[in-house]
């Protein structure tokens, strides 16, 4: 099982720097002048890290203890992050696409990896995620759109209206996101719940 709960670990972990990711590309497309958030020093590589090491998981030995310090201390600078990238209620438009784009393109990752998840330990759960799959790509090329029409200035009331809509869901379900974060501290660390 310590394996199994790794590997879930490292998927979510690979979800939410792929969140972060996002959002700072956002960020650096979209013209304004709110605060940049801080950068995350070696973002590229700890994605490039992550993504290595669920490729190439041994499903049977999982996680050397140094694997395991190395990715908790990629989860304590996705931690850092995530706190300099807080939803908050007076958000600027480019502020409430970035979070919408790294929530959707995060939770399309997320799907994607535990649909893999689910192909080396639970065929049903590979099946269920993989339904999941191509609803969260059209919301991620959605919110794509979007980026690129706000890059433009070319955002319609409707588009605006879609926004507002969603960056309250994501708002609110950012909330949960230190819940998450110490799940996966303890999958990493081979521990999972029941």
């Amino acid at each position: 099982m310590t394996a199994q709960w790794q590997l879930n670990g490292l998927v979510m972990l690979y979800a939410y720097l792929q969140r972060v990711f996002v959002y700072d590309k956002v960020i650096a497309t979209i013209p304004g002048d709110t605060a940049v958030p801080v950068s995350v020093e070696n973002l590229p590589s700890m994605l490039e890290r992550t993504s290595k090491a669920i490729g190439a998981f041994d499903t049977e030995t999982g996680l050397s203890d140094a694997d395991q310090r190395d990715f908790a201390a990629i989860l304590d600078a996705v931690r850092a992050a995530l706190s300099d990238r807080a939803t908050h209620a007076n958000a600027p438009l480019r502020d409430r696409l970035a979070a919408i784009a790294g929530d959707r393109l995060g939770g399309q990752y997320l799907l994607e990896g535990l649909v893999l998840w689910g192909d080396r330990y639970s065929a049903a759960a590979a099946d269920r995620f993989r339904q999941k799959v191509l609803p969260a790509r059209g919301a991620a090329n959605e919110v794509t759109r979007l980026v690129a029409d706000a890059a433009r200035d070319a955002l319609t009331a409707d588009d605006h209206a879609r926004v507002d809509s969603w960056y309250t869901e994501v708002a609110r379900a950012s909330a949960g996101s230190a819940d998450d974060l110490a799940l996966v501290s303890e999958l990493l660390a081979g521990r999972g719940r029941q």
